[in-house]
């Protein structure tokens, strides 16, 4: 699966938090099927300054999904969903995966977007979307507060303070739709 540079780097940066390794310890990783990667590549890479060749953004999305699927088989999770039925109600089946996964979750225990996507065979645009879907339908997942990832919300606290965030980012989008919407220098107003 080839991915563009930002893809790449978010797919490189989660696989190295994942694992707990250092740049430098992906790059020897690394060279065993790729001579020549050092650190400073890696850095690259994440940050994305340089185009991975095709083999090598294949090789990190495979040795992301094997981490995640070990991970995975470890928390005993079955991935495989038959049903459209949940304990909470009428999902569908990508729904109730993801809420499968959200239920191992906590807010100090926290899945990203990436591994969602991974995990799910997503992208990330659709892991946003199953996310917002489960949220319409009254599922507490939490997410922000100062760190990336998502949980399920177990107490009214962490609620409270996931919706406290949430709710100030509604508040200033709609502030700045407001000024945006009054704003008429040099613009044509229809």
């Amino acid at each position: 699966m080839a991915v563009n540079r930002r893809e790449m780097s978010e797919v490189i940066r989660e696989y190295r938090e994942l694992k707990g390794i250092s740049q430098k310890a992906l790059a020897k990783e690394m060279s065993k099927d790729f001579p020549g990667v050092d650190h400073s590549l890696i850095s690259k890479m994440e940050n994305g300054l340089c185009e991975p060749t095709i083999p090598m953004s294949d090789w990190v999305c495979k040795a992301l999904n094997e981490l995640l699927e070990s991970r995975n088989l470890s928390r005993g999770v079955d991935v495989r969903i038959d049903t459209k039925t949940s304990d909470i109600g009428d999902l569908t089946p990508l729904e109730h995966k993801v809420y499968v996964f959200m239920k191992l979750t906590s807010e100090d225990n926290r899945i990203s977007r990436t591994e969602l996507a991974m995990l799910t065979k997503l992208d990330d645009r659709g892991a946003r979307d199953i996310i917002e879907s489960l949220r319409k339908k009254g599922i507490r997942i939490g997410s922000g507060c100062g760190r990336k990832g998502y949980w399920l919300c177990r107490s009214e606290q962490e609620y409270r303070k996931f919706i406290s965030e949430y709710s100030s980012r509604a508040y200033t989008v709609l502030k700045n739709k407001s000024a945006m919407d009054g704003y008429v220098e040099g613009q044509i107003r229809l």
